[in-house]
């Protein structure tokens, strides 16, 4: 029961959806396990750009969509998504978990809200609605993908959530809570039925094609630093985002994943607010954003850039299984004189080879750096030329710095990606 999944070890936006789009050609089905509409998984097809927030992306393959029990689903997201695909005129084959959850207008409002609320302390939230609506999925006054399957259903469901949302909005955030969630389910009742046709037993879908020996690709959504438990908590987002999380989120056994492939940029970048050991700044800072487009897919908003991180990617590698790693933007750290890895955190008189889970602890941490020499600053014309000749027609001081990567994370190296296209990924082995 082969299945494989790909998780990002870093903050998130390693180039998942890329690497996702790559693959996907080898696979019956393509399934997100996590997250939500904060997602923005960009993928790159001859010139056409499509950043997916919900749809697997696996879409412009053509493979047999699926999003399960763990993803929380914005119904309105969704089928903007949908019409998107759509006017490409690419076919969908997508199937919704009925236990997935729905973000709805109030989880958005409270997610405004609550980091208003923070101030300073601000988490840096997507404002999509996403911790809201877990933790109205663990209050168990949530709405489920299956209550939209009919009328009454529906109703009834919103009955309890619409009551919780209602108070809090009220008392809590002094907002008017029953115009918020009237207009609500009033805008849920318009979708349901565009919603219906796509609601399925995903688990059985799922376990269905793994039984027939078919391959399944489970992806998931923002990187390990940001995972409720692992991630830089409180800086994290509301769910899991190991790999061991994908079987819970899709429905199969934990026995049928066959490999996890771990997602990493050649340098690191965060979104948010939250300790960042190896952030840089300044001119270096800039060049690398500009050159790697480094402005949020969801948001917008510019990531903060930093060295390479072997301390948590290889912590990250470790608690995720990952079998093989894909290292991704190398052409970005093109024409640079040298390129850092950060090998350890300096805490006062102490090297840490760990990352330690406290804040403060975080904050205190210098990192401390190995030195390597730069590549070539080639066009991606000379890349995509070079990968077509195989990996090791890559620049030589590319192919030693990824080899010091298998070191240092104490994983191979899989994959090598050296732009945004599909077809700007190689095989190493």
């Amino acid at each position: 029961m082969p299945a494989t999944v790909i998780v990002g070890l870093q903050w998130g936006d390693e180039g998942k959806g890329k690497v996702i789009d790559s693959l996907a050609g080898n696979f019956d089905a393509v399934a997100r396990f996590n997250g939500g509409s904060n997602a923005g998984h960009t993928v790159v097809v001859t010139g056409t750009t499509l950043a997916f927030h919900l749809l697997p992306s696996g879409v412009l393959q053509r493979k047999k969509l699926l999003i399960g029990n763990g993803v929380v689903v914005d119904p309105e997201v969704l089928l903007k998504e949908l019409e998107e695909v759509a006017a490409l005129n690419v076919p969908v084959d997508l199937m919704i978990s009925d236990r997935a959850h729905l973000t709805l207008g109030p989880h958005k409002f409270r997610d405004r809200l609550e980091e208003g609320r923070r101030g300073s302390s601000a988490i840096g939230s997507t404002l999509r609605g996403i911790s809201p609506t877990y933790a109205d999925r663990a209050a168990r006054t949530g709405i489920r993908v299956g209550d939209l399957a009919d009328d009454d259903s529906l109703k009834l469901a919103f009955e309890t959530f619409g009551a919780w949302n209602r108070a809090l909005l009220t008392r809590v955030y002094g907002e008017d809570g029953e115009t918020i969630a009237k207009d609500s389910f009033d805008r849920l009742k318009e979708v349901a039925g565009r919603i219906r046709p796509y609601i399925a037993d995903v688990s059985k879908v799922a376990n269905d094609i793994l039984a027939r020996r078919g391959k399944l690709l489970l992806e998931g959504a923002q990187g390990f630093y940001l995972d409720v438990d692992f991630g830089t908590y409180p800086y994290v987002t509301a769910t899991h985002t190991l790999a061991q999380y994908a079987p819970a989120g899709i429905g199969v056994p934990s026995q049928s994943i066959e490999a996890v492939l771990g997602v990493a940029k050649a340098y690191c970048t965060r979104v948010g607010a939250g300790p960042f050991v190896t952030e840089i700044s300044g001119q270096m800072a800039e060049s690398l954003r500009k050159k790697g487009a480094e402005y949020g897919a969801t948001t917008g908003r510019p990531r903060r850039i930093g060295w390479f991180d072997a301390v948590a990617a290889k912590y990250a590698a470790r608690a995720s299984g990952v079998t093989e790693l894909v290292l991704t933007k190398v052409d970005v750290l093109g024409g640079l004189d040298r390129v850092l890895v950060c090998d350890g955190y300096l805490d006062g008189d102490r090297t840490l080879t760990e990352p330690p889970s406290s804040i403060v602890a975080l904050r205190r941490c210098r990192p401390h750096y190995r030195e390597f020499e730069g590549w070539p600053d080639l066009t991606a014309e000379s890349w995509r030329k070079l990968g077509k000749e195989g990996a090791y027609a890559l620049p030589a001081k590319l192919l030693t710095f990824v080899e010091a990567m298998r070191d240092v994370v104490d994983c191979p190296v899989g994959y090598v990606s050296y732009g945004p296209d599909r077809s700007d990924i190689v095989r190493l082995s």
